[in-house]
């Protein structure tokens, strides 16, 4: 019996990475499972997508020009917070995440 792993399986697709080294080459045959603490005969499935975001801004004098300005975090935090609003009004079944890298 051989268990294998697959990282980063929803994003990068890594079992065509493993496919492609020979990790299944010598495999009879694969089973694809999720461990749950429960059985189940039609779980719960998500879908993941990753969608990445850039606010730039516009520096401005603070004291002569402010209106010059474009202000990127304010606009970051506003699109976060309204996200994070967002999930009251969703389903159980989705899921909304989001974080700030810089």
């Amino acid at each position: 019996v051989v268990v294998l792993g697959t990282p980063d399986e929803e994003m990068l697709g890594r079992k065509v990475t493993m496919i492609e080294r020979g990790c299944f080459d010598d495999i009879d045959i694969a089973l694809m499972v999720h461990p749950s603490r429960f059985t189940s005969l039609r779980p719960t499935v998500l879908a993941l997508s990753e969608g990445k975001v850039t606010f730039t801004g516009r520096s401005s004098h603070a004291a002569a020009a402010p209106w010059e300005g474009v202000n990127a975090l304010d606009a970051a935090v506003s699109a976060y917070t309204s996200l994070s609003m967002l999930r009251q009004q969703m389903k159980p079944s989705c899921r909304l995440h989001a974080i700030i890298i810089e």
